[in-house]
């Protein structure tokens, strides 16, 4: 005969008749909730009228729902009934005395939460407890900005601090991140950047990269619950500037000014990003399927013209603006034959014959280009920087020239340019027209 169950609520108590008609009386009592926060809570009840290695052997645990309107007869419908908006609490631990205890996390702040213990025998009996209900405290993190400690400020980034009092069950559901505007009203509108802790003091920090010279940014700490994705933001609102482009320009007595760090790049050692020609944003990739200027349906490369100089389609006119840009073919060759000497020592230095300033250039390079086609870009056991022009080819407009800088140096005016397929990514080394 098979066994019928009875659940009542007021008395914990579930009386089932077994086959021999006696009745056998189990109960499971009522869920304590303790340790409330805003994420989570424990939860707590106990099993009587089972052993302890019945309860093992079967599956218990707690049901909780964010639906306040899910009723305790929802629950005892467990596990046959419509179990949306039910979810299981299960990896609860069960004690020598029957007690089962469950940990809840990932929970919402400010939120009510209807829940209940419910325990079913390795035969399939199913018993619910009394259904109770608690609500989740608000949210409401402490963050403070660490004064900025930087002397000097740089050119395309800039690193933030923010102090923050966060539990570790809050950084079990939470992160701590920034946003970024150039517009202080736009703030709340900027993308989430993700930071990581100084240790475990509760110190969080941030570079922000790729910046613009020359601008003013704004910026706000935020703790992000990577549940929901809601934004709980800092009430203080920082605030820095970077250094012009103008202290960028090095003069050689040529035509044109020339930068004296690649685009991106902080000093004469580090190496700057990498772009694909007539692309504005800096790309790690050599792949055709991926350069934005390939039509893939008709298998062509998309015309935008064989000198992008100072075009929408240059990097260093979009990011450093004013009259920075990629060099001609004209002006690599003017600055080819007026270089007198160079040294190499940390990184590589060349004098101006004209007027005796220097240039330097990182010694090793940084580019995305197809290994299986079989160029070298190395010379005496360096890899020398090769950087975009902006003359792309008349004939071939799947290639535009780059210069190779130990060509330069070196006063090799007929071997400074090769023509590469423009999906490759090379650095850029910028000049600015004279005032």
């Amino acid at each position: 005969m098979k066994k019928t169950f009875y659940i009542i609520l007021i008395s914990l108590l579930v009386s089932c008749v077994g086959e021999n008609g006696t009745e056998v009386v189990n109960s499971i009592a009522a869920t304590s909730v303790s340790e409330v926060s805003s994420f989570g809570a424990t939860l707590k009840s106990s099993i009587s009228g089972f052993s302890l290695s019945e309860i093992s052997r079967g599956k218990f645990g707690f049901l909780y729902a964010y639906n306040v309107n899910v009723t305790a007869e929802d629950f005892s419908l467990y596990p046959f009934g419509d179990k949306s908006g039910i979810y299981e609490l299960l990896g609860s631990k069960v004690e020598s005395d029957g007690s089962i205890i469950g940990v809840l996390e990932s929970l919402e702040p400010d939120t009510r939460i209807v829940c209940c213990a419910f325990f079913e025998s390795r035969e399939g009996e199913v018993f619910i407890g009394a259904v109770t209900s608690f609500t989740t405290l608000p949210f409401r993190p402490k963050l403070s900005l660490v004064e900025d400690s930087e002397s000097l400020p740089a050119f395309y980034t800039h690193t933030v601090q923010v102090s923050s009092e966060l539990t570790p069950s809050e950084k079990n559901v939470c992160s701590v991140g920034f946003v970024l505007s150039t517009e202080e009203s736009k703030l709340q509108m900027s993308r989430f950047q993700l930071c990581q802790e100084k240790g475990a003091q509760g110190l969080y920090e941030l570079k922000f990269q790729q910046l613009n010279p020359g601008k003013k940014y704004y910026y706000q700490a935020v703790v992000k619950n990577n549940k929901s994705n809601t934004l709980y933001f800092c009430d203080e609102i920082g605030s820095f500037e970077t250094r012009t482009s103008d202290e960028l320009a090095v003069d050689m007595g040529l035509s044109v000014l020339w930068a004296g760090y690649d685009l991106y790049a902080e000093n004469n050692l580090e190496y700057g990003a990498c772009f694909s020609w007539g692309s504005v944003a800096p790309a790690t990739d050599f792949q055709l399927s991926h350069y934005k200027w390939y039509d893939s349906a008709s298998q062509k490369y998309i015309d935008i013209g064989t000198n992008i100089s100072g075009t929408g389609y240059d990097p260093a006119s979009a990011v450093l603006g004013g009259k920075w840009r990629l060099p001609t073919k004209e002006e690599v060759l003017e600055l080819t034959n007026n270089i007198s000497s160079f040294s190499i020592r940390d990184c590589t230095t060349v004098i101006s014959s004209v007027n005796n300033n220097t240039l330097s250039f990182p010694d090793n390079a940084r580019f995305y280009h197809d290994p299986s086609m079989g160029i070298s870009m190395n010379s005496n056991g360096i890899d020398i920087p090769f950087y975009w022009t902006g003359s792309g080819s008349k004939e071939d407009n799947s290639v535009a020239s780059v210069w190779q800088s130990y060509m330069v140096w070196t006063g090799q005016a007929p071997k400074v340019f090769l023509d590469m397929p423009r999906q490759w990514s090379f650095p850029v080394r910028a000049v600015r027209d004279r005032d």
